[in-house]
């Protein structure tokens, strides 16, 4: 997301100034901070692609310098791998120029990491006679930019003094060496005047630089920082706080993440009693100065926000306060409210009352009426059950009735063979009566009896049982309208026969047997192998 701004420098060089309206860009500059940074990474992975692609040592040199630009500000070990591996590329060349430039980076990178006195020595290696025209006024910068880091850390006036004296040198020779309509030359023009404490003047140079020429995100953010120290030395606190502001919507706008705007502007706020924005700005600079690895930055955040976190947390416990508090009153309210409506609860008391006992009786009646639902539910399929017992019981006794009356008619056959033959002395006619005599066969009939009659109780059992069953334990019937010793088994254990000696009796197996059957077929049940006979009985 791109912030258009709202904030510019007119042709007459007058600003709105409005603080609000500056605040909450830069809120929503923060929120998407994030966002502005992937555009740089994108950036940055294309410049990489473009240096690991040639093998031409010098456009490799050329595009490892802008890797350094890019990374300068926002990850300061990474400018120092790149300035480094300059630094081998010009040693390969043997070009004094490219040295020259390749030793800067090299000493600006030392700076940006924080180790301002190898940075010194460094640029120190390089006599200033023989540097290139060309080379002169980066050479002056970083001169200038150490010595002023250097006087922030001095002990004593004496070294102030002594970097504050070089400061004006290096400045004085920044304007011999840089064009006057240049931005560099307008900064330290401004420095200069800000330094002899002409504020007013440097603010014009300044704003006259502005308003003739186009400047970028990060050349915007200097020179609005530039303008708000000149105001805070004015003792305008107002407009300081809107140049930081602006200038550290520039900054994070920018992708830069050494920068001072913000964390200074968050201090004014905490002042202010802002203490809201003031954490959320100290820890947004505290976390860019870590990834960009920028020592100078974490120490000054890290100075000030443990104050401010403190601050915040006593002013969360003060705002939970006050929200316990209003909880409270809103409690007294509400127990003044419930009294008040005590005198109509009682004047309708009598009413309710009538209306609860109705409700209560209708409830009565309800759950008396589910009550009577439910029984005759059960009812009817007890009823079911009986008329299903009633009609196994009515099928089997006929069945059996019918059984016995054959049984016994051909035992009466039988017996008055035997006996004509006993009579007539003939034990060869007797032997072959014997001989036709099988029990096999009349089990055989009693077995075909057993299931005309269950299947006509029950015609979709086979396949109702074999739904029960995992694939591979299905049940193969050898032929419609009968049943195997496995299905005989499960058909007397839903008519109601589940004593496995019972079942062994009844259909002239050992008890081993029916329980190899039942442990068999409970093993292969689909369901759970406890519940798979109560499924079994609950066929119709």
């Amino acid at each position: 997301m791109v912030l258009t701004m709202p904030f510019h420098v007119s042709m007459a060089g007058a600003y709105s100034y409005d603080n609000a309206l500056m605040l909450d860009s830069l809120d929503s500059v923060v929120r998407n901070r994030a966002s502005y940074n992937r555009l740089k990474e994108d950036k940055i992975s294309y410049i990489k692609q473009k240096y690991e692609e040639s093998e031409n040592l010098v456009y490799r040199f050329n595009v490892c310098g802008d890797l350094v630009n890019e990374y300068r500000g926002y990850v300061a070990d990474s400018q120092m791998v790149y300035a480094l591996q300059r630094v081998e590329m010009a040693a390969k060349m043997k070009d004094p120029f490219y040295k020259q430039l390749a030793d800067m980076n090299y000493a600006e990178a030392l700076a940006s990491s924080g180790m301002y006195k190898e940075a010194a020595e460094e640029l120190s290696r390089i006599r200033e006679s023989d540097i290139y025209d060309n080379l002169l006024p980066y050479w002056y910068n970083l001169n200038r930019t150490i010595s002023d880091w250097l006087s922030d850390f001095a002990t004593t006036g004496k070294l102030k003094d002594y970097y504050g004296s070089r400061i004006d040198a290096y400045n004085d020779s920044l304007l011999k060496v840089n064009d006057r309509n240049s931005f560099t030359y307008a900064v330290v023009k401004a420095d200069i005047l800000d330094r002899k404490e002409q504020y007013a003047a440097a603010l014009e140079v300044l704003t006259t630089y502005l308003e003739n020429n186009e400047c970028d995100l990060h050349e915007s953010a200097i020179i609005y920082y530039c303008m708000a120290g000149a105001y805070m030395k004015m003792d305008d606190k107002e407009k300081a706080k809107y140049f930081l502001g602006l200038s550290a919507i520039n900054d994070l706008r920018s992708s830069q993440r050494e920068y001072i705007s913000l964390r200074s502007l968050a201090m004014m706020l905490y002042a202010d009693g802002d203490i809201q924005r003031s954490y959320v700005y100290l820890n947004t600079a505290l976390d860019d100065a870590l990834k960009c690895n920028a020592r100078m930055r974490t120490f000054e955040v890290s100075q000030i926000f443990p104050v401010v976190v403190e601050s915040y947390r006593s002013e969360i416990n003060r705002q939970k306060s006050i929200s316990e508090t209003l909880s409270i009153v809103l409690s007294v309210v509400a127990v003044l409210f419930l009294a008040g409506s005590v005198y109509f609860y009682v004047q309708m008391r009598r009413k309710a009352a009538l209306r609860k006992q109705t409700v209560q009786i209708n409830e009565k009646l309800r759950v008396a009426l589910e009550e009577i639902k439910n029984n005759n539910a059960e009812l009817e399929n007890l009823n079911a059950r009986l008329r299903e017992s009633n009609l196994i019981k009515e099928e089997y006794l006929t069945q059996y009735m019918e059984f016995c009356v054959a049984y016994m008619s051909n035992m009466d056959t039988l017996h008055k063979k035997i006996n004509k033959c006993l009579q007539m002395g003939s034990v060869k006619d007797l032997r072959e009566i014997v001989e036709d005599f099988s029990m096999k066969n009349e089990w055989k009939k009693f077995y075909a009896t057993f299931d005309s009659t269950f299947l006509h109780l029950f015609p979709d059992f086979i396949e109702k049982f074999n739904s029960l069953l995992q694939d591979d334990a299905k049940v193969k019937v050898p032929e419609d309208g009968k049943l195997n010793t496995d299905l005989r088994v499960y058909a007397l254990i839903r008519l109601g026969i589940t004593d496995s000696v019972k079942i062994a009796h009844f259909l002239s197996f050992s008890v081993t047997t029916i329980y190899n059957v039942r442990t068999k077929l409970r093993n292969g049940a689909a369901c759970a192998r406890d519940e798979f006979e109560s499924k079994v009985m609950e066929i119709i």
